[in-house]
């Protein structure tokens, strides 16, 4: 067992992705428990290039660290010990923290938004049901401005042969671009019942080798993939059910709110919201949350079975995305026919066709009158109101998914493409393991290695939902004032992929410090947790 142990090992050796270095495993050592060691200074590399890879049994123990986790597998170990390259990186990683970090952005990051609507009706025959909303792609970031307009494609699949890229134009209100997806539709052959965007981003550039083989201008960033569609015939008037769960409006839900007063799509107006009130366009769309405010005495019981849900005849707020924008109390109506339904507390579903009641007036609502926000009176009897199609609006869930990524610093190797940014790592949360600590997430690789602030950290990969890191010494930091000082060292935690390429994680992790630990080495490491 011992002997099958260290031929696994040794023959688990890998190479860091394209550029890689295969490290040498001089010695193993088997403890009585079955786990075994590998001492980190007697680690070798075999060339010069990324940063060394191991890769061991779940269970193993690196250089005292002793993997706490479950569950067969194997594990991967990357070595914090800092190479010349390595140090280049290191004064790359110092740039990318120096410009611009608040509230954990950089000035050299690109961010690649994807809106879109969480539901869409199928085509049939030869009518076309465009996405409505249509989709959106938002680059953001000044490190954008700073070549060419970016090429997009959007497909509703892996195949780009076909597509053709859309419009790009200026995003003045976030330095960037936007580019809209307005002919996007799925046909009755398509038997999907769920999908997803893919987004290619191209930005022109030098001539370089391609993924192709031919030499190109254009450097393909990546291809990012948007939130789950789901595909719907037509909107659902059936009592809510187990089998139709996904079709409802939660309380906190991000949706979007579109007029569409006669069928064609030229005539659909979308409400936007500005630091100044609501607003109407043809082309440009806001997503807004949807909160609950309050239950009313008398209705209380008919929502108790769904506390989460929006439901008719319930209070309820809209909070602009974009502007933070935030509005006054409405009441959301059932619409049948022009007619409000005021007797209807069902949950309110997606595509239905709604109207917002100004809470406290004297029946008036919300409406979209040519290019202004107003509002407007019903007509009929206080029994039966009448409202115009100018005050009758579409209801939708609404979909975001953002990626953010700095490749300022991208190595390029001579006659090799650049590798694209996707997958792109994404960190939910992180939690303190002892001494180590615990990164769970998306879209990890044996390609990443952790960084505290400048100072890369071992990085042992499980799979590519979760990471494990050790956190460097308190003295491997250049700035020691806070520690001198006796307060807590707080570190940014970044994710750095083996070319060079940054993914920042809004993580933070903080040392619990005093000021003798800053004077005795072996008191160093006195973390608080995250």
């Amino acid at each position: 067992q011992q002997q099958q142990q260290q031929q696994m090992l040794r023959g688990a050796v890998s190479n860091n992705g394209a550029r890689g270095t295969v490290a040498r495993v001089p010695q193993v050592q088997t403890h009585a428990n079955g786990g075994t060691t590998l001492p980190t200074g007697n680690m070798q590399a075999a060339d010069t290039g990324s940063t060394s890879v191991v890769s061991m049994p779940v269970g193993s123990t690196v250089a005292g660290i002793s993997d706490a986790s479950s569950g067969a597998g194997v594990m991967t170990w990357i070595d914090a010990i800092l190479k010349p390259e390595d140090v280049e990186m290191q004064r790359n990683v110092r740039a990318y923290l120096s410009v611009n970090m608040d509230e954990g952005t950089s000035s050299l990051d690109r961010t690649v938004q994807i809106l879109n609507s969480r539901v869409v009706q199928k085509s049939y025959g030869t009518e076309k049901r465009l996405f409505c909303p249509p989709p959106f792609v938002k680059m953001v970031g000044p490190a954008w401005t700073t070549g060419s307009l970016p090429v997009v494609c959007v497909s509703i699949d892996d195949d780009f042969a076909n597509s053709v890229p859309i419009d790009v134009e200026e995003d003045r209100t976030t330095g960037g671009f936007i580019a809209r997806a307005r002919n996007l539709h799925i046909s009755d052959s398509d038997k999907r019942k769920t999908f997803f965007l893919r987004v290619k981003i191209s930005v022109k550039g030098a001539p370089r080798p391609s993924a192709h083989g031919a030499s190109s201008d254009t450097t393909e960033l990546g291809v990012f993939s948007s939130a789950p569609i789901k595909v719907i015939s037509k909107p659902s008037k059936r009592k809510f059910s187990l089998s139709n769960m996904d079709m409802r409006i939660d309380s906190g839900l991000e949706i979007s709110l579109f007029n569409r007063v006669r069928s064609q799509s030229g005539s659909t107006r979308f409400l936007q919201g500005s630091p100044t009130g609501f607003l109407t366009s043809s082309s440009t769309w806001s997503t807004f949350t949807i909160v609950r405010k309050g239950v009313s005495p008398t209705q209380g019981a008919a929502y108790q079975s769904g506390a989460d849900f929006i439901h008719y005849n319930m209070d309820v707020v809209l909070k602009c995305r974009q502007s933070n924008l935030l509005s006054s109390t409405y009441v959301i109506r059932k619409v049948e026919k022009n007619v409000i339904n005021t007797s209807d507390n069902d949950p309110v579903s997606q595509l239905q066709k709604v109207a917002f009641y100004i809470k406290g007036s004297t029946r008036m609502y919300l409406t979209m009158l040519n290019d202004s926000v107003t509002v407007q009176q019903s007509t009929g009897t206080k029994e039966r109101e009448i409202v115009s199609d100018h005050s009758i609006f579409t209801i939708g869930s609404a979909e975001f998914k953002e990626y953010t990524f700095c490749e300022a610093f991208r190595r390029m190797w001579p006659g090799e493409p650049p590798l694209p940014m996707n997958p792109v790592p994404t960190v939910r949360c992180i939690k303190s393991l002892g001494r180590l600590v615990e990164l769970f997430g998306e879209n990890f690789s044996t390609q990443l290695q952790v960084w505290f602030d400048d100072v890369p950290a071992v990085t042992i990969f499980r799979c590519d939902e979760l990471m494990l890191c050790k956190p460097p010494d308190i003295g491997s930091y250049g700035d020691h004032s806070d520690i001198a000082a006796g307060n807590p060292k707080t570190a940014r935690l970044l994710l750095v992929r083996h070319d060079g390429v940054i993914f920042r994680t809004h993580q933070t992790f903080t040392y619990g410090v005093t000021a003798s630990a800053y004077s005795h080495p072996e008191k160093k490491f006195a973390s608080q947790g995250v």
